[in-house]
């Protein structure tokens, strides 16, 4: 990044395809596999493959993002902005954002609610992507996914229950 926070085309251009490509592959996984595989499978046996799966995928998402050694994920430049606080960015209305301004340093124990584990753990380290992933890093991540697949295992677990009854009401 540039001293003013100008941003170059190529890195707008990455950021415009990582984003949307780390939001519909995790969506698809959350929204159409894990249902799916619920169906299939059984709620307790697609909770542990899923989050098993996940759990390799964010690692690997961590190593993309040290090999490729730029901000995929505009990450780096939202950090930088909120522990500036000054940037109109923070004050928007972002999740990140309103975490980040209700809890300041500790935003992550909001975010990992919100995003997936390894997006989390990479606002949360302590340094960038020119530094080897620590195993902080690694505990984090490990700690995150955790919080993660039984807040998502709850909110499936309630949506299947809820679809289940509309639809046992229908037919």
């Amino acid at each position: 990044m540039k001293e003013k926070d100008t941003f170059s085309f190529e890195q707008l251009l990455l950021w415009g395809v990582m984003i949307p490509t780390s939001k519909v592959g995790f969506g698809t996984i959350d929204f159409v596999l894990y249902p799916f595989l619920i169906y299939q499978w059984g709620f307790v046996q697609a909770t542990i493959a899923v989050s098993l799966f996940l759990l390799v995928l964010s690692y690997l998402m961590l190593l993309l993002y040290e090999w490729a050694k730029k901000d995929l994920f505009a990450i780096e430049c939202f950090k930088k902005q909120a522990l500036e606080r000054t940037n109109n960015a923070v004050k928007g209305w972002t999740i990140a954002s309103f975490a980040f301004r209700i809890m300041g340093e500790n935003a992550w124990i909001f975010l990992v609610w919100f995003y997936q584990p390894y997006k989390v753990v990479i606002f949360h380290r302590h340094s960038n992507y020119y530094y080897k992933i620590s195993s902080r890093d690694i505990e984090c991540l490990c700690a995150f996914w955790v919080i993660r697949s039984i807040y998502w295992a709850g909110f499936m677990y309630f949506g299947q229950s809820i679809f289940v009854m509309l639809w046992e009401k229908i037919t």
